[in-house]
């Protein structure tokens, strides 16, 4: 987690807008025109695989489309497992990213990630919980 954070951070600074209060920067998510702009060599010199370089594109594109489900969808969404579905179908997106995209905008999503095994493995591990297949 502590890369991922690191290369987002990267991400952020090197290609999101920014703006300066006082002593302060602050920094902007970039836009998706902004990441479909970029090249897949600039998005690896911060960090990213070449897989990842291009599923963040491919997002980016899909988002740029209008093809992404809304903050407000993703709200007022009866079904939520049909939002990670329409999610998952997109090259390079899990169930893990999915559900952790819904966790960030809707309040009653049961935060997983329940299928990412690492945390099956640490909630064993902490709490002595026995895995289930």
């Amino acid at each position: 987690m502590k890369a991922a954070l690191r290369i987002q951070s990267r991400l952020i600074t090197s290609y999101g807008e920014h703006v300066s209060i006082g002593r302060e920067v602050f920094y902007s998510f970039p836009d998706p025109e902004r990441l479909i702009s970029l090249s897949l060599d600039r998005l690896r010199r911060i960090g990213l695989t070449r897989m990842k370089a291009q599923a963040i594109k491919n997002i980016a594109m899909t988002e740029y489309e209008g093809r992404l489900p809304s903050v407000e969808e993703i709200e007022q969404a009866e079904e939520l497992s049909s939002i990670v579905k329409e999610l998952t179908r997109l090259k390079g997106v899990g169930p893990w990213t999915a559900e952790l995209a819904i966790a960030q905008v809707h309040p009653l999503f049961p935060l997983g990630p329940r299928t990412d095994l690492a945390v099956r493995r640490g909630f064993k591990n902490y709490w002595g919980y026995r895995m289930r297949p």
